[in-house]
């Protein structure tokens, strides 16, 4: 199990945050680009690329750009959804409740955020033990 401490760790920062996994690979499926021509485009790894997609890595601004560039299109459309075939924009999914209690917790201060995995731990085990009984 993860500590609070980790936890806290390895979130990325907010400048990591600047490109939406989901705005990467719609355009990655809007384009027909894989991921591994990608990384080579972009000189890193298979694996790299496929944390960018996933959401597990933070993408930075100059990363980011590379991928515009890479992918052939400007790097402010890279901050939106491809269009649809009929011109329209796409929509961006929404997010998991997962997700949004993620951002919830990432504005905390750091204390606060030690205190709501505690709570959340605590209450996860308390359901645990409910479903055993």
């Amino acid at each position: 199990m993860l500590s609070v401490a980790s936890m806290a760790t390895r979130r990325p920062t907010p400048q990591q945050r600047t490109l939406p996994s989901a705005f990467l690979k719609a355009w990655l499926d809007h384009l027909g680009v894989k991921q591994n021509q990608l990384a080579r485009s972009i000189g890193v790894t298979n694996p790299t690329v496929s944390k960018y997609v996933s959401g597990k890595s933070g993408i930075d601004m100059g990363t980011a750009i590379a991928i515009a560039e890479a992918l052939g299109i400007s790097d402010t459309a890279l901050f939106s959804m491809p269009p649809k075939e009929d011109g329209r924009k796409a929509q961006p999914p929404k997010p998991t409740p997962a997700q949004i209690a993620l951002q919830e917790l990432e504005r905390l201060d750091p204390e606060r955020q030690k205190r709501a995995v505690k709570t959340f731990i605590a209450i996860m085990r308390a359901e645990a033990a409910d479903d055993e009984t």
